[in-house]
């Protein structure tokens, strides 16, 4: 229980940077669109098409659709954030819960445990580097 209590934060602050960076990227893009919608136009060629695209938006009838669109892009904004959020802060929580585990056992002098492998990124390698120590102290102990 005190385990899953001290990792329950690390997938609530991971949810946390992910919801800021949606927020953040939909607070520019409105920037952005109220920089072109209040005469950020003149960067633009009369020709090109996002040129015409912006115009076609300045039309009474179109902006709200603009603003259904831009609440549509934020609300599935929030839920990739959300949901991207949980899947990394979960597989981190599960993560540093297995090391936590296996430091916990080592440490009341269950030696042979190991701590199982999965996947290839930075906490993999952790835990082989972790195994080889726990081999080598196994060994060394075992031979006194």
């Amino acid at each position: 229980m005190e385990l899953e209590r001290r990792f329950h934060s690390i997938l609530w602050n991971a949810v946390r940077v992910f919801l800021y960076a949606t927020v953040g990227s939909s607070l520019l893009f409105i920037a952005f669109l109220i920089f072109f919608m209040t005469g950020g136009l003149f960067l633009f060629q009369e020709g090109s098409a996002i040129y015409q695209l912006l115009v076609l938006l300045k039309g009474e009838g179109s902006l709200w659709l603009l603003l259904f669109l831009f609440l549509l892009s934020l609300l599935s904004s929030l839920v990739v954030g959300v949901v991207s959020g949980l899947a990394s802060g979960r597989k981190l929580k599960q993560d540093l819960e297995s090391f936590s585990w296996a430091t916990e056992k080592y440490a009341r002098g269950d030696l042979d445990y190991r701590i199982p492998i999965n996947g290839n990124d930075e906490f993999a390698e952790l835990a082989r580097q972790f195994n080889k120590m726990a081999e080598r102290f196994e060994g060394q102990v075992g031979s006194l």
